[in-house]
């Protein structure tokens, strides 16, 4: 059993899960991401559970980096992690996402499924005989102005669907800090992006990917043959709509062999950077045969 007794926890978080444990008989399941937020709600679960069952869904199966830190955080924690095809790869296909255009029929013939990470919780619920369980996602107020939002409005909690955010009102800095003491690396995409690849075929994704991870691109290309005009319209937008950084004017000054009168030496603000204004095309709005 993982040393949990570093973590303070905060009154809200700490009084939810005491009451969802309650509820479904210290028994609840938690969608893992891989990500930062879902490892710290996995730390804070075992505090409250008596069994934690962990799931994570693939954006693209097999991918190298997310096998291999499952394995990791399955030693760590001494529990088995289901792994299951996020339903969001057959949205993409049948949605003609980065597919030839001329296999639309074969695709419409192929009967692919349609489910939700809701669906995905029940047939687990079901299958191993906890149909009480709530289900916990790593969701907290302080990782963006959204997050805060929706969890102040739910308290962290959807009593419908059995779904709670255990850490729902911790800090950034409790997030960080159990991480830290609780000496548990985070997955190696995180070397790739600022987070962990659960997002999928977003622009920022793929250009992170391109950069730090050209061998997965092939991966990608298995189930999205048409990837690379995503990134080739990233690059392009980037060039045209992310406003250039300005040169400093000492910096001109030194390059011109003087400097300028009153120059600092400190670093001046950079300019702030734009977004990159990408779109991925419509999904076509047709009902599955």
């Amino acid at each position: 059993m993982i040393d949990t007794s570093f973590i303070k926890g905060s009154p809200g978080s700490d009084e939810l899960c005491r009451e969802v444990a309650a509820r479904s008989g210290g028994v609840c399941l938690l969608s893992f991401s891989r990500g930062k937020d879902a490892l710290a709600a996995w730390l804070n679960l075992t505090r409250f559970f008596d069994r934690v069952i962990p799931f994570s869904c693939a954006a693209v199966p097999h991918i190298p980096f997310a096998d291999e830190y499952l394995a990791y955080v399955e030693r760590i924690f001494g529990t088995h992690v289901i792994r299951i095809q996020d339903g969001g790869l057959y949205d993409a296909v049948y949605s003609l996402q980065y597919q030839y255009p001329h296999d639309e029929e074969w695709i419409d013939s192929a009967g692919l499924p349609s489910y939700d990470a809701q669906d995905v919780a029940n047939v687990i619920r079901n299958h191993l005989g906890y149909p009480n369980a709530w289900t916990a996602y790593g969701l907290n107020a302080s990782d963006s102005i959204d997050r805060m939002i929706t969890v102040r409005q739910c308290k962290g909690r959807y009593a419908g669907t059995r779904s709670f955010y255990p850490n729902y009102d911790w800090t950034h800095s409790q997030i960080m800090d159990a991480l830290q003491k609780s000496h548990i690396r985070l997955s190696n995409e995180y070397h790739i992006a600022s987070r962990s690849f659960a997002g999928g075929l977003m622009p920022h994704n793929l250009l992170a990917v391109e950069k730090r991870a050209p061998d997965l691109l092939a991966r990608l290309e298995h189930y999205y043959p048409l990837v690379r005009a995503s990134l080739a319209r990233a690059h392009w937008r980037n060039e045209r709509c992310l406003p250039k950084k300005p040169e400093r004017p000492e910096k001109a000054a030194k390059a011109a062999g003087q400097r300028e009168p009153g120059a600092r030496s400190t670093r001046s603000s950079a300019a702030p950077r734009g977004k990159t204004a990408t779109r991925q095309s419509s999904a076509r709005r047709t009902t599955r045969r």
